[in-house]
């Protein structure tokens, strides 16, 4: 969704988020769980789950927060997307009676199908605000009964 931002506001959402300092902060914080792919010796991509993490649509009590998934552009289709999602299900299935949630850009219409194929669902609408622009987003959950 970088597309949506004014270039010198990208630049300052990209510097935000992923400064060295707020990596390493969140890499250090318990409740961060990070997968990290790895292709012919090269990083891949990566998928974020946060611990415990709530979401005002989710109903469930015990909530988990699918908050970031990567897969560099060369890498698209080579399976590591479901790969890093497989991983993170293994993770997630041995919390009992959790819901996972993600957002997804409201518009990326193949993210909403990928995230369908592993069984989640869309259940509502959300936004993403960073400075004067907001972004629409389509909140999915996936309840895991165990």
């Amino acid at each position: 969704f970088g597309h949506l931002y004014p270039p010198d506001i990208l630049e300052r959402y990209l510097d935000d988020t992923y400064s060295a300092h707020k990596v390493a902060s969140s890499l250090s914080k318990l409740g961060n769980v990070y997968f990290v792919a790895e292709l012919e010796d090269e990083l891949a991509g990566f998928l974020k789950l946060k611990l415990p993490c709530r979401h005002r649509l989710i109903h469930s009590d015990c909530q988990v927060q699918v908050q970031k998934i990567y897969v560099l552009p060369r890498f698209a289709d080579s399976g590591i997307g479901s790969g890093l999602i497989r991983s993170a299900e293994t993770e997630i299935g041995e919390i009992p009676s959790v819901s996972a949630w993600l957002m997804v850009y409201e518009e990326n219409l193949s993210a909403v199908c990928f995230y369908e194929r592993f069984g989640y669902r869309v259940i509502g609408k959300d936004t993403y605000d960073f400075e004067n622009v907001r972004v629409p987003f389509s909140v999915m959950e996936k309840t895991y009964l165990n």
